[in-house]
């Protein structure tokens, strides 16, 4: 999954706005972060919540991204590399199709608990994922 969302941000973001002297390290970070953060907090809470795709997989965690950006950052070259990173989180969501876990990406708009896999282990969830 790793080489799908880096692979399919960059070729997307390349297409759609053609900049040459655009540094991908922002985006490829921000295309990986959501499972940077939800994975291993997933595999340690695996027994209780059954999910990997947790808060890092929501709108709220794109927003807050995009908005500490346009704080923390003035216009110029230094907001377009870190408004990368947010655009990567936002294209995450996208390619994992998260419109197919509505409490997910939703939380916490829609209750407190994330969509479950419905898998018992978390070992049983990686074979899944990589079959």
């Amino acid at each position: 999954m790793l080489l799908w969302h880096v692979g399919a941000t960059t070729a997307f973001i390349r297409y759609a706005f053609r900049d040459p002297a655009m540094d991908l390290r922002y985006l490829a970070l921000g295309a990986i972060l959501p499972d940077l953060i939800d994975t291993p907090i997933g595999v340690v809470m695996w027994s209780e919540w059954q999910a990997a795709r947790l808060t890092a997989h929501g709108i709220v965690f794109g927003a807050v991204v995009m908005v500490l950006v346009l704080v923390f950052t003035r216009r110029g070259p230094v907001r377009k590399q870190w408004m990368l990173l947010a655009v990567g989180v936002l294209l995450h969501l996208l390619l994992d199709a998260m419109w197919r876990q509505p409490e997910t990406l939703w939380w916490p708009f829609l209750g407190w608990e994330f969509t479950s896999t419905g898998i018992a282990t978390f070992g049983t969830y990686v074979r899944d994922i990589l079959t």
